[in-house]
């Protein structure tokens, strides 16, 4: 107070902030970032600059207890949970009250979103790979530009998406082709390997297709026969049949298909149409579950094509180079 060179906390200082705010807010539709987000109006995900307000750290005897921020874009203030790379500075004493922190993809948990004074339900989670620190006079709230450069190994594993990494391919590996064969078993391939096995599997799968189309072509055929020696149809008795499978048994039964095909009315045709496209939807599916034991279970292949690189941060030196596949 002593410091200043007039008093701020005065009524009149008080009421011409609000109505500042209230003017920026209402009548010019300019709502601070935090709102925006509670209001469910922008993405979290943007590029930002927000201020700690407050640091909660865990109690280690209660169990339930988190590891907190809080946030504000200036006038109002948002509950922020970090990862565990986040808790690490924050015991290290690295995150603290008045420190500026440049944040991109975000996530907000808003499940009944509202204005900043009636929503105390949303929180926002932030990642350390996301979150960096700004300078002492960044302008709070949604910036201009879109990201922000990351040096190469400073990014961390488990730490969230990356913002932008500035890096130079050095060398490009041959592709390499993963293939998961149970549970836990994983078989990795250079591209002449896995064209060889594909091959020897392509010819596998074909001839267990063959063998399982000959065993329900066996089967149906019995059904068929079976069919064949029932007796035929009358056309009077034909016209009472409504039953698509009894009007196919009765055409295999016919000694002229054809003929009795054409006396049968519109409906008939119709059920008989249908019976047929079920016919051959089951014979499809009995055929591919034939093919499937034939092939012991293995009849698709779940192949991973790995393309592998090894690049080098654009400003650093050959000694930090640091590998990404």
């Amino acid at each position: 107070g002593d410091m200043l060179p007039e008093p701020v906390w005065t009524l009149p200082q008080v009421v011409d902030r609000l109505w500042y705010r209230y003017h920026r807010e209402v009548n010019l539709a300019q709502r601070p970032c935090i709102k925006r987000l509670l209001e469910n109006d922008d993405t979290s995900a943007r590029f930002m600059v927000l201020c700690v307000s407050g640091v909660h750290k865990a109690d280690p005897s209660v169990t339930s207890d988190r590891d907190y921020l809080l946030l504000t874009d200036g006038w109002y203030e948002v509950r922020t949970h970090i990862d565990r790379g986040l808790s690490q500075l924050l015991h290290a004493g690295k995150l603290f009250a008045g420190l500026k922190l440049c944040l991109w993809g975000t996530e907000m948990h808003n499940p009944n979103p509202a204005g900043p004074l009636d929503n105390r339900e949303a929180s926002l989670t932030i990642h350390i790979n996301g979150t960096r620190r700004a300078t002492w006079d960044a302008r709070l709230g949604f910036q201009a530009q879109r990201i922000f450069k990351l040096p190469l190994a400073s990014v961390r594993s488990g730490g969230g998406k990356v913002p932008c990494v500035d890096v130079v391919i050095a060398r490009v590996f041959p592709r390499v082709f993963r293939e998961s064969v149970g549970k836990h078993e994983v078989l990795y391939r250079n591209e002449r390997s896995e064209e060889t096995e594909r091959r020897q599997w392509e010819q596998k799968r074909q001839k267990a297709y063959a063998a399982a189309c000959r065993e329900v072509d066996r089967a149906r055929q019995r059904l068929a026969q079976k069919a064949q020696h029932a007796k035929r149809p009358t056309r009077e008795t034909l016209a009472k049949v409504s039953s698509g499978r009894e009007l196919h048994q009765a055409l295999l039964a016919s000694a002229d298909p054809s003929e009795l095909q054409s006396v049968l009315s519109a409906s008939q045709q119709q059920s008989l149409s249908n019976y047929m496209q079920e016919q051959r939807d089951s014979y499809a599916a009995e055929v591919a579950a034939a093919q499937n034991r034939l092939m012991q279970g293995k009849s698709v292949r779940k192949v991973t094509e790995l393309f592998q690189m090894r690049v080098l941060d654009f400003r650093s030196t050959p000694d930090g180079k640091a590998p990404v596949s």
